[in-house]
């Protein structure tokens, strides 16, 4: 079950920011490495059902920079099981 506690702008912009340095980074040494042609859903994390710029997985991921914490389990567990059915994990 999502969470109903909504991440705010800032916490969005910081989630997009790293992951869009995260999928550069990773993108860069797969291509060095000749690596992961045949993956579906490059760029790395931002394509494909349950991309890590999906509405669903953004909701919980950007809580991570929320203060105080939120619960992990019930704010931010949720959207990494729907990331983990991207074909690279």
């Amino acid at each position: 079950m999502i969470s109903t506690i909504r991440p705010t702008k800032e916490e969005v912009a910081k989630w997009m920011l790293s992951t869009l340095k995260h999928s550069n980074h990773v993108e860069y040494f797969l291509g060095k490495l000749g690596l992961g042609i045949r993956d579906p859903e490059r760029p790395h994390d931002i394509v494909g059902s349950g991309s890590k710029y999906s509405l669903d997985v953004v909701r919980g991921l950007a809580l991570q920079y929320r203060e105080p914490k939120v619960d992990f389990k019930t704010c931010i567990a949720p959207s990494i099981e729907i990331h983990r059915h991207q074909y690279h994990h």
